[in-house]
């Protein structure tokens, strides 16, 4: 059976390079043999086709073996794969091909592995898969390394690619990248480049700054050479890195690559025109969105306090709410800034330097507008404190309104100033209301009854001289002479 079998594998396969009906009838009978034989039987299969002269027909039976026999083609992938590579660089027309030899790599690494597999066979598996693809890469025919960019891409496009060691992906990013770089150009080398950033970005992120480059550098090849495939490729290949990848490892080529994509907003290829745009936008996106989070957190960043200058002079002068800005703080009387960082006005801290800032409480506001001077200057000095820097130089002076010591005396009453500050802003509402209440003060009592004295007074006098009057008017009508 062994030997009728190949006679007739051979007879099939030289029947693959007649006539189209010819041909479908022989690619017929050969998928028959495929479902007939025995695991035995795979190698002598796999000779004969490699025999053949008609290679994209032939390269297709490696699938349907794949799919029919599942993990016993495992044994056999080693030489599968130097099928493929043979086949790649021999054959003149390389678009087909490629695609063929593509599918049965993916179709290998679909069925060569079952649920039960180990998953160290499954890497053992990928890795022989993959190495003789990876040595291509830096092939100088194009056909071969063009190829076997298009096998690898199938393969990390799989969900099996996980099973791939990190040393053959480091190795597969380090080739592609490297053979960009010689300007060993393709289509199908930067599609490998965009599969890797989506699956693998960690490890691309290593080589983005030269890739990024190098995709430029072959966009204005492209246009040397009037290859509109190529200058799409490769804004695609960049717009795909910097889409995928961590912004931190493109950001400084964000702005050269807007730069140099904005010359194409205009080609005359529509597809090229709306890549380059749609490139344009997404590196603007990441860029400014990504600015932004610097201004946020360095707005604010510097020292900022309230001047004393400006604590001064609103003790003096009514206070406005409105914002009045930031400073930067004074190494010798500033306040440490508050660490939240905020546009709004910042919460001012009662101390011994700016207590006269809360001269004019916003509760009881129409303090401003008392019209007794005199209470309104008292307020102002009962409200001004000494500064910090003045309250131990001396043990006991007495009371100053423009320099004030340690100890001070006012209207009798001992003050003993300490190193303890107003602790909150109640305190200072409470005496305000105390100044209210003295500048408000009633009338004395002993002027009410005073005022109430004389008036009655005035009335008991005004009685007694109409009294008076109308008797002299009665007297009058009695002393009359009778006639």
């Amino acid at each position: 059976m062994g030997r009728n079998f190949s006679q007739m594998i051979k007879q099939e396969l030289d029947n693959l390079d007649k006539d189209p009906e010819t041909r479908t009838s022989a690619i017929k009978a050969l998928k028959s043999c495929i479902n007939d034989m025995d695991s035995s039987s795979i190698p002598i299969f796999l000779t004969q086709v490699s025999e053949t002269n008609e290679c994209e027909h032939a390269i297709t039976l490696y699938e349907d073996i794949a799919r029919v026999h599942g993990s016993a083609i495992v044994p056999h992938i080693h030489y599968i794969m130097l099928t493929i590579i043979k086949t790649l660089t021999s054959n003149p027309d390389p678009f087909a091909l490629h695609q063929a030899c593509s599918k049965v790599v993916s179709t290998i690494a679909r069925y060569g592995m079952d649920p039960t597999t180990p998953d160290y066979k499954k890497q053992d598996i990928m890795h022989s898969l993959c190495k003789p693809l990876s040595d291509s890469l830096l092939a100088r025919q194009e056909s071969l390394s063009s190829g076997a960019a298009l096998c690898l891409k199938g393969l990390v496009e799989l969900d099996d690619w996980r099973f791939c060691s990190g040393q053959m992906v480091n190795e597969v990013c380090q080739r592609v990248a490297a053979g960009l770089e010689n300007l060993v150009q393709g289509d199908s080398q930067m599609g490998l480049v965009t599969a890797l950033a989506k699956r693998n970005g960690l490890v691309v992120e290593g080589y983005a700054r030269l890739l990024v480059r190098a995709g430029v550098r072959i966009l204005n090849t492209g246009v040397t050479e009037e290859d509109s495939r190529k200058r799409l490729s490769a804004i695609r290949m960049v717009n795909g890195l910097i889409t995928s990848l961590d912004y931190k490892s493109v950001m400084s080529e964000l702005t050269f690559v807007i730069e140099e994509f904005q010359k194409f907003q205009n080609d005359q290829i529509a597809d090229v025109k709306e890549a380059a745009c749609e490139a344009i936008q997404t590196a603007k996106r990441i860029l400014w969105s990504n600015v932004n989070v610097s201004l946020k957190d360095g707005l604010f960043s510097g020292h900022m306090s309230t001047p004393s200058s400006a604590v001064e002079t609103e003790a003096q002068e009514d206070h406005d709410d409105g914002f009045t800005g930031f400073v930067h703080r004074s190494p010798i009387n500033g306040d440490p800034r508050s660490p939240t960082h905020s546009p709004q006005r910042s919460r001012s801290y009662v101390n011994a330097d700016n207590i006269n800032r809360f001269t004019s409480p916003r509760k009881p506001s129409r303090s401003r507008h008392v019209s007794d001077d005199g209470c309104s200057k008292t307020q102002s000095r009962r409200f001004r404190s000494p500064p910090s820097s003045k309250l131990n130089r001396r043990s006991n002076s007495n009371y100053d309104q423009n320099s004030v010591n340690g100890s001070f005396t006012y209207k009798g009453v001992q003050f003993n100033a300490t190193s303890a500050v107003v602790s909150s802003t109640e305190d200072i509402l409470t005496n305000t209301s105390d100044n209210l209440q003295q500048c408000q003060k009633p009338v004395p009592e002993s002027h009410v009854k005073s005022r109430i004295l004389s008036t009655g007074l005035f009335v008991l006098f005004v009685a007694v001289v109409c009294y008076l009057w109308l008797r002299d008017i009665n007297n009058e009508g009695y002393n009359l002479v009778p006639t």
